[in-house]
């Protein structure tokens, strides 16, 4: 049985009908009458069309019209369409047919076209792009045209039509790994002066090209275009198969620079200048390279440079330039490395810019002042011309200048309060104060430099020069009132009568509310001295009466009286009379030990030391003389 899956209606006559795939093959004759009059129309030739359906409906794919011997003549019913699978491994769902279309005079063949077909239609048509794409599509089944051939022919046709740019952007893709064609088109892009469009297609790895490449494409830009010269030396300088080593000759380069830089104008100096530092990067000669770039001031970080590569003797006479490249950097750099770069040498370098030799000093006496001790003299001048606010901790700090000298530069650029420091550190106090109050024509600061020096007699002076003054005896009143320095009594007696002080009243007023105060805190302190002292003595009376410990004999030497020499733990022996047991012992402080009835005591111990010695001396007569031992010096040793 036979299912209809599918109707549609033709405005053609279908002479053949075949099988291509999902689409259908279909040999047709436009209708041969009119449609209004029903006249026989002029014939036409016979198409070979490719129908298509997409869901429910069929389109037109493709149709060829075909050259058949007498096609003027012929009817539709004069046609008929074959259609042979090649072999029987090949066939409509998937093999490639031959189509034969049968007229009465001819036989033609048709065949589905291949990649090879419409590559050579594309590029019969000078259609090369495309065929470029179609080849690339089918490489595995071209036969006739190989993709070599037709990319070159579409690179000759970039090029010959002026597209350089497509052309350039087709070179990766076209040549490949191929060395020997990479290197004729970057030499036929220079003959054509379009370097620089080839230049950024050119590869640097796989293929690496040969130096003269690479050496041609930096001349041209050294000659036409500084900066994308100065662009490619970075980009090329570590572009080797090692990723170290640079791709072109460095020292040809080198020289062709150097005589370009000859003749070059202001605005392409300093590019060529920043070019050949990298030149010599590249060349391993890094201290040229950092000469290059310290007296650009500007572009490689020459610190990394000299840390990485150890250059600090290539700049030990260059302390200058490193230090106006970069202050911050640079001054960093001396400090932290003054076993290598001498700080007398960075000192010496640096008198033209004393702004700089400041810098360099300040931030080495911040780190350790003893490394600029032997330039304290000059961070003295320095400081006070340049930095006065930084002047007072040397001179504070420091005994490593010249007092005198200091005193005379302090004096020229009148900075009095280091002057007063300086005479006053010089012993001479009392010219300092008069300094204070003659120069400076402060009374609250000569107050506090007389608290500070501690000399009683700097008070007359302070209160001479007041109470010619009557703001400075205010001044003086109130300060009294705060800190109860001296005793107020001493100004007031020497103001003169009938001088007129404002607020005299409430100054007076705080002066004596500040000594109540002051002598309740006395009252105070000494209450609590008295209790802290009784605590004390009732501890040192417990101390001193606590039992002692008696060493025995069984401890291996006992303790012995010091009357009868007996162990103190064994009997007494009390002259004119036998040995017995001990009723008690008395021991001082001082360790002496006896037995109680070798020293008959009153019933309480006498109220002092020498009552007791004589006691005990008394006792020392009654020994008994045929004691082999002679006696102690003294009891109480």
């Amino acid at each position: 049985m036979v299912e209809i899956t599918a109707m549609f209606r033709t405005d053609f006559w279908v002479c053949g009908l075949a099988p291509f795939g999902t689409d259908l093959i279909v040999l047709a004759v436009t209708n041969p009458i009119r449609q209004d009059t029903g006249d026989r129309a002029e014939r036409e030739r016979p198409e070979l069309r490719v129908i298509s359906r997409t869901g429910g409906r069929f389109e037109l794919e493709s149709s060829d019209a075909l050259s058949v011997t007498g096609w003027e003549h012929y009817n539709p019913a004069d046609y008929m369409l074959l259609s042979v699978p090649i072999n029987a491994g090949t066939g409509p769902q998937g093999g490639k047919p031959l189509f034969f279309i049968v007229s009465p005079k001819d036989i033609v063949v048709a065949r589905p076209r291949d990649a090879d077909d419409r590559i050579e239609w594309l590029m019969a048509h000078e259609r090369l792009e495309e065929a470029l794409v179609v080849a690339r599509a089918a490489q595995s089944e071209l036969k006739k045209v190989p993709l070599e051939v037709i990319g070159e022919k579409l690179l000759a046709h970039l090029m010959q039509v002026g597209d350089f740019e497509r052309a350039a952007h087709w070179c990766p893709t076209l040549l490949g790994e191929d060395k020997r064609r990479w290197t004729n088109v970057v030499f036929r892009f220079a003959e054509l002066r379009k370097v620089d469009v080839i230049a950024q297609y050119i590869p640097l790895r796989k293929p690496a090209l040969s130096s003269t490449v690479y050496d041609m494409v930096l001349t041209f830009y050294l000659q036409d275009n500084p900066e994308r010269f100065l662009q490619t030396v970075r980009q090329w300088r570590q572009g080797g198969l090692d990723y170290q080593t640079p791709l072109f000759s460095v020292q040809s380069v080198v020289a062709a620079t150097l005589e370009r830089l000859q003749g070059a104008g202001p605005e392409e100096k300093p590019v060529l200048q920043n070019a050949l530092g990298e030149l010599y990067m590249a060349a391993g000669q890094f201290d040229q390279a950092l000469h290059v770039f310290l007296g650009l001031k500007q572009g490689r970080d020459v610190f990394e440079l000299i840390i990485r590569h150890e250059l600090f003797g290539a700049i030990r006479e260059k302390v200058l330039m490193l230090v106006q490249f970069d202050e911050e950097q640079a001054v960093e750099l001396l400090i932290n490395n003054t076993a290598r770069i001498p700080v007398e040498a960075v000192v010496t370098q640096l008198q033209s810019a004393p702004v700089l030799q400041l810098k360099f000093l300040h931030a080495l006496f911040l780190k350790d002042p003893m490394l600029t001790s032997s330039f304290h003299d000059l961070q003295v001048k320095l400081y006070a011309e340049l930095d006065p606010e930084n002047l007072a901790p040397l001179l504070h700090s420091s005994h490593e200048y010249n007092f005198e000298a200091a005193h005379k530069v302090c004096r020229d650029h009148g900075r009095f309060k280091e002057v007063v420091f300086l005479t006053a550190r010089m012993g001479n106090a009392r010219e300092a104060l008069e300094l204070i109050l003659t120069e400076m024509k402060d009374i609250e600061e000569a107050i506090r430099f007389v608290q500070e020096q501690k000399d009683d007699d700097l008070w007359e002076l302070i209160i001479a020069h007041s109470v010619s003054k009557p703001e400075h005896v205010g001044k003086v009143l109130d300060m009294l009132a705060r800190m109860g320095i001296i005793d107020p009594v001493r100004l007031i007696n020497q103001i003169p009568e009938g001088m007129q002080i404002p607020e005299l009243k409430q100054k007076l007023l705080a002066i004596i509310q500040s000594h109540k105060g002051m002598e309740a805190i006395n009252e105070s302190c000494c209450r609590m001295l008295d209790s802290e002292a009784a605590a004390f003595e009732q501890k040192f009376v417990s101390a001193r009466t606590r039992g002692r410990r008696i060493a025995s004999s069984r401890s291996g030497k006992a303790e012995e009286c010091k009357i009868c020499q007996l162990p103190l733990e064994e009997t007494v022996r009390i002259p004119g009379s036998k040995a017995t047991p001990h009723s008690g012992l008395i021991v001082f402080w001082n360790g002496n030990g006896y037995h109680k009835e070798c020293l008959p005591l009153p019933s309480s111990l006498p109220p002092s030391y020498e009552g007791a010695k004589m006691l005990a001396q008394q006792q020392l007569s009654l020994k008994d003389p045929n004691q082999s031992q002679a006696p102690r010096a003294s009891l109480f040793d």
